[in-house]
């Protein structure tokens, strides 16, 4: 499946799940965020072995990288238009309402560039 056909997919996938959450669950809280992206190369982690602060393998559409004193680790969101994530790394320049979203590649994690969006918390601590 070709890239923008897939990444359709997955939005449409999350909207239709958040909307389920929140038909179940009545509101959430919600933060405006900034986010971008990163991969496990040496140019956005200054390492390349996958592995989250958490311990965890970083994770294409799963895994995120947020500030603890803002969200705590193990937080599942979903990030509206973009989809649902658990936040599971942390990063230097993450501070504040900013969100990294991990990708398997560095050239997506470029085309991905920066987006500004509403961040539900769905569940805290998964």
């Amino acid at each position: 499946m070709p890239q923008e056909k897939q990444q359709h997919a997955v939005e449409q996938t999350a909207t239709v799940a958040w909307r389920d959450y929140y038909k179940d669950h009545g509101s959430a809280k919600f933060l405006d965020v900034e986010v971008t992206a990163y991969c496990p190369c040496h140019i956005c982690c200054g390492k390349c072995d996958g592995i989250t602060s958490s311990g965890k393998p970083a994770q294409a559409n799963r895994t995120i990288a947020i500030d603890p004193a803002v969200i705590p680790l193990g937080t599942m969101l979903y990030l509206e238009g973009i989809g649902i994530f658990v936040a599971e790394d942390t990063g230097g320049v993450i501070k504040g309402n900013k969100i990294d979203l991990f990708m398997n590649d560095h050239q997506h994690a470029l085309e991905f560039g920066v987006k500004t969006t509403k961040a539900y918390i769905l569940q805290e601590k998964i």
